[in-house]
């Protein structure tokens, strides 16, 4: 395969599952059971046998977070080990944290420590307060920015900008809820309350998060990194050295709290 066209990209906090996770993980069941043991024996969380059973459901938001990094980051090792190596890594949103991975910036446990310790930060930082996550498709920046406007919802804010037509917003749970039903009435497409419980990317009820991570980061055995990779949302496209990266990641999450 063409190394120079070939881009990975990870996905963030909040992703459903596809529907065919399953059927791969029985396929090259040796190969992911040792990343989800991995999980299960430093956390608890047996994400493998809820995959199986068809509990994903039940993995809460954290349990889904490992979920995620635990079979983004097998999937990637499949493909590099059959020869699909990406020139590229890219993630939304959590999905940096199994770029990092790929790359060589850390190893694959220091992923599940980082995610554990950014969940506990986020948690504290947000006082208990219900938040969430909800997607936007078919309606333009401009037309969502108005019906914010006009309904007064304080709490919500665009988390990720994927494309001109499709979002994703941050906020409250109640004022999540309302937005939503307006966006459908306004002509959406499709709008969907993402499977998480905090509002990720949010500056206010995130913003305290940010050192508590920032600590953390600093206590990380980070490496050099063997591969490009780029950040969303606001990255940019680098090839950096081990102090620049260190720099870039500390930025980038201190910054918005959990990305």
């Amino acid at each position: 395969m063409n190394r120079e066209k070939t881009v990975f990209l990870f996905p963030g906090a909040g992703v459903p599952p596809a529907g065919k996770e399953l059927n791969l993980f029985l396929r090259h069941k040796e190969h992911f059971t040792s990343y989800f043991e991995k999980i299960s024996s430093l956390t608890g969380i047996n994400c493998a046998a809820c995959l199986i059973e068809d509990r994903l459901q039940e993995l809460g938001d954290l349990g889904n977070q490992f979920f995620t990094y635990a079979f983004s980051c097998a999937l990637a090792d499949l493909c590099k080990n059959r020869m699909i190596k990406p020139l590229w890594c890219c993630g939304y949103s959590m999905g940096i944290y199994t770029a990092y991975y790929v790359s060589g910036l850390y190893e694959y446990k220091c992923g599940i420590s980082l995610i554990e310790n950014a969940y506990k930060a986020c948690i504290k930082s947000s006082s208990g307060k219900k938040g969430g996550l909800a997607a936007v498709v078919g309606l333009n920046y401009e037309h969502l920015k108005k019906i914010i406007t006009k309904e007064n919802f304080q709490s919500i804010y665009p988390a990720l900008l994927l494309n001109n037509e499709c979002f994703v917003f941050s906020g409250l749970q109640n004022e999540l809820a309302a937005f939503m039903t307006l966006c459908s009435e306004n002509g959406a497409y499709k709008v969907s309350l993402l499977p998480a419980d905090l509002p990720y990317h949010h500056p206010v009820f995130l913003k305290d998060a940010s050192e508590r991570i920032r600590e953390y980061l600093l206590t990380m055995d980070l490496k050099t990194p063997c591969l490009y990779y780029r950040i969303s949302p606001a990255g940019s496209y680098s090839l950096l050295n081990r102090r620049q990266t260190t720099f870039h990641l500390i930025y980038r999450i201190a910054l918005t709290g959990l990305k």
